[in-house]
């Protein structure tokens, strides 16, 4: 349709703050809310050869400071302007001015407390819950960091991103059957039912992140 490749999400997923509170209450530090609040953090974890897990995404940024990937009529990108300029140059220092690491064994090093605080997909809750049972209640997961907007409110709005999507191959000759297929694989009870026996043959690290696990008004996919 219009040239374009459309699918229907099947996972999805969307970063979180995850931090160490017992470490984080060792050191006195406070929980930070914005992302002026995590570089103040920065250089006090680095002095303790401590460092920060960023996974965050470049759409996260451009939409906290206002901006959107393409036009009103979809027809190209809008790179330039200056919420998507300002975005790029917050990622890029992560990096470059506080020399955040951009490999790194995430559940690992928060494990053994060398990454203490780290955005993440939610989805390694499920990952540091059942392989690092020894810091259980050591631990937290909190919204994502935010932006100060101009009336003082911080906005930390992130966006959801599908991980696999379905797709009706253009030259099938079973356009119906496929439709009617989608239509089951994606319904509610199909999916909780799908995560459930995977769960139960192999165990809460098998856990599904379906895509239908939040209502439509909170699904943005771009």
């Amino acid at each position: 349709m219009n040239d374009g490749v459309y699918g229907i999400p099947s996972t999805e997923s969307f970063e979180m703050l995850f931090i160490r509170k017992d470490i984080f209450a060792e050191m006195e530090l406070p929980l930070p809310r914005t992302w002026d609040d995590l570089l103040d953090l920065a250089p006090i974890l680095q002095r303790k050869n401590m460092q920060v897990g960023m996974s965050v995404k470049f759409s996260d940024l451009v939409f906290q400071y206002g901006g959107t990937y393409y036009n009103e009529d979809l027809t190209q990108v809008t790179f330039n302007e200056n919420s998507s300029v300002e975005a790029f140059k917050l990622l890029t220092s992560f990096f470059t001015d506080y020399g955040f690491p951009k490999t790194f064994d995430f559940v690992t090093r928060f494990r053994n407390g060398e990454i203490p605080i780290g955005i993440m997909p939610y989805t390694t809750y499920n990952t540091i819950s059942y392989s690092a049972p020894e810091i259980n209640g050591l631990w937290g997961m909190y919204p994502l960091l935010g932006t100060v907007r101009e009336d003082g409110a911080i906005d930390n709005s992130g966006v959801v991103n599908p991980d696999t999507v379905s797709v009706i191959f253009e030259n099938t000759n079973k356009l119906e059957e496929a439709w009617k297929f989608l239509q089951w694989w994606s319904d509610s009870e199909t999916q909780a039912a799908y995560g459930l026996q995977i769960e139960s043959q192999l165990g809460v690290a098998s856990r599904y992140s379906t895509a239908n696990i939040l209502p439509d008004e909170f699904n943005l996919i771009i």
